[in-house]
Formats: structure tokens, sequence, C-alpha cells
């Protein structure tokens, strides 16, 4: 397991600055149709007359709060050692704020094929996942890594943060190029790519202004902040689960993209044979600069929003981490929940006349700390008539 965690450490320090996908391959000019999701003009003027790819997958992953150092890769003996973390992780505690970001692309079986030397066409089909993480504190960040057992207990979190966003989706594009100008040393070509985007799943969530503070490792003392998430409706993780083949989203993508070429020494790579000219000889490079400007994944996408997503004010105290491990966490959690049923013993004696907790019968006592143990929370109030004033104050919501 750390060999694992540490290749994919490894990954965050040698992936994680670049954007695109099938990083250093799709620059190449034998990357066919691979390269098409980076610049669509390069879909007309190939070195292929037909490219067809039945798969390729590429990911990565990158943070900026934790890497590992070259030498375990090398030498895989030291991932054994006591002390592997001090020795080989390097973690940045000291920017503000940290993120996360992974990627992953599939391509499924995608062609492209020249129609003229002036013109092509292509069909790709991908199938694409995106996470980002940003703005975490670097006191949550360190709460991660370490876990609460190796920080002091009483810890207090407070500032704005955090921000995650996901979303898996498929696509379909049409892609088409064309050679604008062909004028021996000056040569232009564009391409454009219209996509149908097919939404998988979508998740995000928000913490602002965000406050909490640990008195021991089994209860929260303060939780506060602005909160928002949400989810997908084919998110059900308390039913039927995740269902891939669902289509919850659609939307209309485009990719647009040029191609400048100088090729002041254009004619060393040009040929006559079998009673045509100026034939390009396909195994040498045309041009001694090359300059390629794109926009790619432009557009929009809509998902089916499930009841559970909602936006709220947290401001509780003194909450036990079971809760989390007890209470659902979505009207979809809610709806496969079995409700459990426990008996009290009531009481015969008129209550209307108490002042006080201490003036309540004990069975009615028994029963408002059976209420405050089962909602890890206190009771502030307890109505004991219809008049306005029949209520006992047992906790001030004024106070702390």
């Amino acid at each position: 397991m750390r060999k694992i965690v540490s290749l994919l450490l490894l990954g965050a320090c040698s992936s994680g600055l670049f954007a695109q996908d099938f990083t250093g391959f799709h620059t190449g000019n034998w990357a066919g149709v691979n390269t098409l999701h980076i610049n669509p003009a390069n879909v007309v003027d190939n070195r292929f007359k037909v490219d067809v790819n039945l798969f390729a997958l590429h990911t990565n992953f990158g943070n900026d709060y934790i890497g590992m150092s070259l030498s375990p890769v090398f030498n895989p003996d030291l991932f054994n050692v006591p002390n592997f973390g001090d020795v080989y992780l390097q973690r940045d505690s000291l920017s503000a704020s940290k993120n996360v970001a992974m990627n992953l692309r599939i391509q499924l079986p995608s062609f492209m094929f020249q129609i003229t030397p002036k013109d092509a066409i292509g069909l790709t089909l991908n199938s694409r996942v995106m996470m980002n993480v940003d703005e975490m504190s670097n006191d949550l960040a360190e709460l991660i890594y370490n876990g609460i057992q190796a920080n002091d207990l009483n810890l207090d979190f407070n500032g704005s943060f955090t921000t995650v966003n996901s979303m898996a989706w498929n696509e379909i594009g049409l892609v088409y190029g064309l050679v604008i100008m062909d004028e021996k040393q000056h040569f232009l070509k564009a391409g454009l790519t219209a996509k149908v985007l097919l939404g998988s799943a979508a998740a995000y969530g928000t913490m602002r202004d965000f406050r909490f503070r640990f008195n021991d490792q089994d209860t929260i003392e303060v939780l506060q902040g602005d909160v928002r998430y949400g989810h997908s409706g084919n998110l059900d993780f308390g039913g039927e689960g995740y269902n891939p083949l669902k289509v919850e989203g659609f939307g209309l993508g485009l990719d647009i993209g040029a191609v400048y070429e100088w090729r002041p020494h254009y004619a060393r790579y040009k040929y006559n044979m079998d009673g045509k000219t100026d034939l390009w000889r396909k195994d040498k490079e045309k041009y001694l600069l090359r300059v390629g400007l794109s926009l790619v994944d432009a557009g929009y996408m809509r998902f089916t929003k499930a009841a559970g997503s909602r936006d709220y004010t947290a401001n509780v105290s003194n909450l036990p981490f079971s809760y989390f491990d007890e209470i659902p966490v979505s009207q979809s959690d809610f709806h496969h929940a079995k409700p459990i049923y426990e008996n009290y013993p009531g009481w015969d004696e008129d209550i209307t006349g108490a002042k006080s907790f201490e003036d309540l019968p004990k069975n009615a006592q028994d029963y408002v700390l059976a209420l405050e143990k089962l909602s890890g929370t206190r009771i502030s109030a307890i109505g004991v008539g219809p008049d306005r004033n029949a209520t006992i104050v047992r906790h001030d919501l004024l106070r702390a």
C-alpha cells in the first residue's frame, strides 16, 4: 500500500503541472487521432491518410501540498524504510491554501481520414472524469495527513475553505479541418470539433467562513459556517448506487484551433514520382517553426439535480462524531432509511405548573435526557402547556 500511495504522490509531482491529456505524445507528428483533443486543426495535413485508435487511456493527479523524491523510484527497497515519510516525502506547510486536481480520459474507438490533401474529417469518442479541490486550508491538509491522534486535541480551524467539484461525462466529437493557406514558406490550417456531451455524474461542495473546533477525539465542540453541496440524481448513495449508464446531463461543446508553420526550406522536402510532381516527403519535417493556438472544452452541460442537494448554515455545538455515522446525508438516503422504534415509560402527573427541569416527573426527565443522547445535542426549551409562558428553559440559546 505504501508503494501505491507513494507512486500516486510521484504522479502529483511529475504530472500535476500539465493540463493536457497524453502529454508529450500529443505533440508528436505521428500522434494522429490522439492529438485532436488539443487542437482539431491537426486532423488535416497529417502524416496519416487514415488513422484509427481503438483504445487509449491517460490520467494525471496533482497537488501543491505533498511530493516525493525520485530516489525510491530507482531503488524500490527504499519504500520499506521505517522513516520513509520523513526522508522521501516533502510537504509545503507554508502556503495558506492547498489544491488538488485529478483528470482521467479514456479514448474509445475513434478515427480520422484525409478527404483531399486540403481537408479531412474525424470522429472521436471519449469518456472523461475531472475533480478539483481548491482553497483547502493548510491546517486541514495537515490534519488529513497526520490524523487527529497525531495532532493536539484542542484543534481550532477558522477560515474560508474548501471547494470541491467533480464531474464525469462522455463526449462524441465530429472533427473537420481545412488548409487555409499554402504559400510555399507559409502554411496555415484550422479545425473545429463539434461535441455532444452526455453527463454521467456530477457533485460539488463548498464550505465558506467555516469554523470547527475539537475538544477530544470523539466530539466537535463548535461547527459553524455556510455549506453548499449537491450531486446529480443518479448518485443514489443510499439506494441503488451509481449507475454509469444512466445519462443525467446533456450539453454541447466546441473545440477550435489553428496551426501555422514556417517552411523556409520547403523545396528540400518535395519530389516527383510516377508522373506526379510536388509530392511531400512524409518522413521529414517541413517546418522550421510551428505555432498552434486552440480553445478547447468550451460549452455547457446541465445535470438533473438530486433532491438532497441543498445550501445551509451550520451553527451547532458539542456534536459527537457518531452523528455522521448514523444520520443519512441526503434525501436519497432518507428514502431508504428504516425507522427504529424505542419505547419509554410515560407519566400521568400534571406538568403544566412545572417551572424547572427538576419539577418534571422522573419519567419525563428520563425522556428528555434520552432525546438529547439520541440527537447528540442539547434541548433548549420544553413546552409543558398551552400557555405562551408554559415553557421550561433548559439551555439558554443566547448563551454559549
